[in-house]
């Protein structure tokens, strides 16, 4: 089996606890793209607290990948309920190239304590199945004036 080469890139999110409208407040801690090198596929992520996460599932199968996503907490470092503080999740949706954003199965977990990172997509339109845990880097700043994030992760040399 052949490893999908991964590049996750998270972005700090200014917005994070302020209003956009009356009760309505942007939940984001991060936000992020996850980019699949050699399929040229890229997918967006929004790092909510895990209780909003929960509390944003609309579907059976939201229900049935927050399932899963509890049994992928060890991986990550969450061992207790009280840990789930700690947790960010994300549900993942793709970026076309015309500007759509179709929201896929799967979903990004963090551990903002270690940098654990657990990603699971299943796009059926793009062919693609994967799973992966990665560990999650911080950054240096950009002093080139180019927006840098903050962390990121990878799975293979971008230098190659």
């Amino acid at each position: 089996m052949t490893t999908i080469e991964i590049a996750v890139r998270l972005y700090n999110n200014p917005k994070f606890g302020t209003t956009y409208g009356k009760g309505q407040y942007h939940n984001a801690i991060m936000n992020g793209t996850v980019d699949l090198h050699k399929q040229s596929i890229k997918y967006l992520i929004d790092l909510v607290p895990h209780a909003n996460w929960e509390a944003s599932i609309k579907t059976d199968n939201d229900m049935e990948l927050l399932a899963y996503a509890e049994e992928c907490y060890e991986q990550v470092g969450i061992k207790t309920e009280a840990q789930r503080k700690d947790l960010a999740c994300s549900w993942i949706k793709r970026f076309d190239n015309n500007l759509l954003k179709p929201r896929v199965i799967g979903f990004a977990l963090m551990n903002l304590n270690t940098g654990d990172f657990k990603l699971l997509v299943l796009d059926e339109d793009k062919d693609v199945k994967l799973q992966e845990r990665l560990t999650v880097k911080s950054c240096r700043d950009a002093s080139s004036g180019q927006r840098s994030p903050n962390l990121f992760a990878s799975n293979y040399d971008l230098a190659a």
